[in-house]
């Protein structure tokens, strides 16, 4: 997947020009449907087909094939990471540009 709903999708002339400069034949896995099992903006997944061919063109070898594992697990593990993230992240922006705490909150 190269991009999610709501964000612009790479485009593909810009990926094989970059990929061009790879000197050996790659083995790629490939897949529009993310380990969430989510459907993809139609317009990201043939941004991905395109890229499929556009690799297959030039001499790697390509599947279509995912990774297998249990979403709802990964969920479950990673939200720390993520709260811990949400926690952080207003200190840093404080830090970053100077903000008094009065100035980053929305008490008066």
């Amino acid at each position: 997947m190269l991009a999610r709903p709501g964000f612009r999708c790479l485009r593909c002339d810009h990926i094989a020009t970059k990929w061009a400069r790879i000197p050996a034949k790659l083995r790629i896995a490939w897949s529009v449907t993310p380990a969430s099992g989510a459907t993809i903006h139609p317009e990201c997944a043939r941004a991905v087909e395109e890229t499929g061919r556009l690799l297959e063109d030039a001499g790697h070898r390509l599947t279509e094939d995912r990774p297998h594992f249990d979403w709802d697990e990964y969920l479950e593990k990673v939200h720390v990471i993520w709260a811990a993230y949400n926690v952080l992240s207003p200190t840093s922006q404080r830090k970053r540009w100077g903000a008094s705490r009065d100035q980053t909150t929305s008490k008066p």
